[in-house]
Parts: structure tokens; C-alpha cells; sequence
């Protein structure tokens, strides 16, 4: 399922309209979107988004990828700097700035969740980016968790923390899971792509891979 059709199938559902507006954006690409965690997944998945014609900012907590990417670098092998260069053109921008999201349509977690000593996920990761975003989450915002983890992370884990951290009280409404990649199947996009990329789904009903996607909005 591509992109154009999991924004279809999110217009069957009901939305707030400050919701509504942003997945208008989405649906004619005009949408800011906004990447957390700039490895391996995220950079890929940025470039890909960029090239889609969406406005895309790169988040990390590492400054030194923020800069070599402001400088049109790449620190990836599979990603050469022509291809950062060129994202730079369109709009694309890195920052360790996390009040930036609040400009936001759509954000996306893309931080790595390691295996532990137990063959687990290390969900550290995930809970430290959402308590950093909560802050600055806004309402109608899409909230997407990308990083491989285990079902039940988006309820059980992430969603908790952002409530509880977000200023303005938001809560989170509507599961909208979503089977497959929003990649195009060229073979310049699947390249930029980790041989073992995956994504697991947040419920144990929906098959993998999938992702939860929630619009976040006022109770």
C-alpha cells in the first residue's frame, strides 16, 4: 500500500478540522513533515519524502550528523552528498532543535530500539524521543512510530509518555494502521534501504509489517 493510499484510507474517518487541514496537506504534498532520528531509516526515509515533493526537517540529538547534513554531506555510505544536496534544494533541513516540531503536519520516530541482554527491545530510546517531542506536539498532528519494536509499544509505551509530557493537554485519538512501505519500489530507493529494514505493527490483530498512526487531537 502506497502513500496516496493510506491518506485514502484515512479520509473515511470522521477528523477535528485543525485534523482535516493537515491531512489536506498531506494529500496534495504540501505537508511539513517532520523526521526523528536521522540514521540509517530516517535519513532514507527523508530523502524519499523530500523527493515526493513534501517539506521535510531531519531531528537528532547528534549534531555532528545535523551538521554534516546542513553542509550537504552524508555520513551513510549507501547515501551519496549529491543526494543530500539535492534534498537541500527542496527544502530539506536538520536541526537538534525539537521545538520545531511544532511546525510540524506529521512527525515520525525513527530511533534505534537495540536488542537487550534478554533478546529485547531496548525501548529507551523510543521513551526519551517522546518525552524530548511531547513538549511540542499540537493539535491534529500525525504521530507516527517507525522503529522496530514489539506490539503494543505505541499504546503501552509511547503514547502514555506523550500525553503526559504534551503542555496543551492533547490526547491521542483514531488507530489508523497502515500494511506496507510508503517507499516507490526503484531501485535508486530500495538501494538507500538497510538490508534488514522492517516495520512491525502496534496491534497483534494486523499483520506485519505495519505501523499505528494516530492524529493527535483535543479530548
Amino acid at each position: 500500500m502506497g502513500l496516496d493510499a493510506i491518506i485514502g484510507n484515512m479520509s473515511n474517518i470522521v477528523l477535528p478540522q485543525i485534523a482535516q487541514e493537515r491531512l489536506d496537506r498531506l494529500q496534495t504534498r504540501t505537508a511539513r513533515i517532520g523526521v526523528i532520528g536521522l540514521g540509517y531509516v530516517g535519513l532514507p526515509l527523508s530523502l524519499l519524502l523530500s523527493e515526493a515533493g513534501f517539506k521535510v526537517s531531519g531531528f537528532d540529538i547528534d549534531a555532528s550528523k545535523v551538521d554534516a547534513l546542513e553542509a550537504g554531506r552524508s555520513y551513510i555510505f549507501r547515501i551519496e552528498a549529491s543526494e543530500i544536496q539535492a534534498a537541500r534544494a527542496k527544502g530539506f533541513s536538520a536541526t537538534t532543535e525539537f521545538a520545531r516540531l511544532s511546525d510540524q503536519d506529521a512527525i515520525i520516530l525513527c530511533v534505534p530500539t537495540p536488542l537487550t541482554e534478554h533478546h529485547e527491545p531496548d525501548l529507551s530510546y523510543v521513551e526519551n524521543t517522546a518525552k524530548a517531542a511531547a513538549p511540542w506536539i499540537r493539535e491534529g498532528q500525525l504521530v507516527v512510530l517507525e522503529s522496530t519494536t514489539y506490539p503494543g509499544t505505541t499504546e503501552e509505551l509511547m503514547i502514555p509518555v506523550l500525553e503526559a509530557g504534551n503542555t496543551l493537554g492533547l490526547k491521542i485519538r483514531a488507530i489508523l494502521p497502515w500494511h506496507g512501505e510508503i517507499f516507490p519500489r526503484s531501485s535508486a530507493d530500495m538501494r538507500r534501504l538497510p538490508p534488514n529494514w522492517r516495520q512491525l505493527c502496534t496491534r497483534e490483530s494486523l499483520p506485519a509489517p505495519c505501523v499505528s498512526r494516530r492524529p493527535a487531537w483535543r479530548r
